[in-house]
């Protein structure tokens, strides 16, 4: 699986903010990842 369909499934969400997909793709890999991700509205 990978990080958008991740996004799409659990979320509702087409796309990931600047600089999320990276931290999830390391996540979804079994690797560390440490990161400050925006949430809520704009």
């Amino acid at each position: 699986m990978n990080a958008v369909s991740v996004l799409k499934k659990f979320f509702g969400y087409d796309k990931f903010r600047s600089g999320q997909e990276e931290i999830v793709s390391h996540i979804l890999k079994g690797q560390d990842a440490l990161g400050i991700m925006p949430t809520g509205a704009r």
